[in-house]
């Protein structure tokens, strides 16, 4: 046998098989299409196992592109196959042709079935990459998880040290606070019983002198009290400040130049008032009392001047 007839008769099997793997085929239809295999292996024919093993590939991938929607299938060609193996068995006709036809058999469930168990495989491993992938997708997610839990844990712990930290403060500001408002009670007390006791003694001295020292005690006290006032908003962090309607004095946002009297009348209004009023009343104490004891001595050197000329 030649190449050429080789190759034609290769083509009819290949053909054949391929028809095998279309549909189901009772006996009686396998013997009818048995007599086209009977043809092929007339003669010296010897198949290719690898063209029957490209077919078996071609009918494989037929079948998977298809989606289950084509009628070819290995499980066809392997039921036919079979069936057909029972036929040779039982018939004469085949006896001649047995030995080449068993090893196309042989061949053909030998590649059906590796095929079979390569899916398998395929199959697990497929699984076993779904589950891989799963398991990662798990993984990052509780790491993501635990990177957020941690990233909480450590804004609580954030939080809670400076609750802390704010908390110490706190307990030296408050007794810092509470000896200031001691200071001012004692300050305020103090000042009451000078006072009380600079008016009990009004009639024993001048009324100029008591009107001097009241004053002197005013401005001190005042100015005593509103220093330690200022320590304690300084501390709690309030603002005494009354707000200046041409800008910010203090945090240096006011673009007008004012002088240190400007700035303390505009923010502190109180203090600039009643200061300057304890002033002008000292002022006034004094000029007073000025004029009186030059008013006394020039009533004295005219009395002196009369009595002795």
């Amino acid at each position: 046998m030649n190449e050429e007839e080789e190759e034609k008769k290769q083509n009819e099997l290949n053909n054949y098989l391929r028809d095998l793997s279309a549909d189901s085929y009772n006996d009686e239809k396998l013997i009818d299409k048995s007599r086209i295999l009977l043809s092929i292996y007339d003669g010296k024919f010897r198949h290719s196992y690898s063209q029957i093993l490209g077919v078996i590939f071609d009918i494989k991938k037929q079948a998977e592109n298809s989606h289950n929607q084509s009628s070819v299938s290995l499980d066809y060609l392997s039921d036919n196959i079979q069936s057909f193996k029972n036929i040779v068995i039982k018939h004469d006709d085949f006896n001649k042709k047995a030995t080449p036809l068993s090893k196309l058999y042989d061949h053909v469930m030998l590649e059906i079935s590796r095929l079979n168990y390569i899916g398998i495989l395929s199959g697990k491993q497929s699984d076993l990459e779904t589950g891989i992938r799963d398991s990662q997708t798990k993984l990052e997610r509780g790491t993501q998880k635990l990177d957020d839990e941690s990233k909480k844990l450590e804004t609580a712990k954030a939080s809670l040290d400076k609750t802390i930290e704010e908390t110490e403060n706190l307990k030296t500001e408050v007794v810092t606070i509470i000896g200031i408002f001691a200071a001012i009670m004692l300050a305020f007390v103090g000042g009451m019983n000078f006072t009380s006791a600079t008016l009990t003694s009004m009639h024993q001295s001048s009324i100029y002198k008591v009107a001097f020292i009241s004053v002197i005690c005013g401005f001190t006290f005042f100015n005593t009290i509103l220093c330690l006032m200022y320590i304690v908003s300084r501390m709690t962090k309030r603002n005494i400040y009354s707000q200046c309607n041409n800008g910010d004095c203090i945090d240096g946002q006011c673009e007008e130049a004012c002088g240190l009297g400007t700035k303390i009348k505009k923010r502190l209004p109180y203090v600039y008032w009643i200061n300057s009023i304890l002033l002008w009343g000292l002022v006034i104490v004094v000029l007073a009392w000025f004029i009186e004891v030059k008013t006394i001595a020039g009533w004295v050197r005219s009395l002196v001047w009369r009595t002795f000329n």
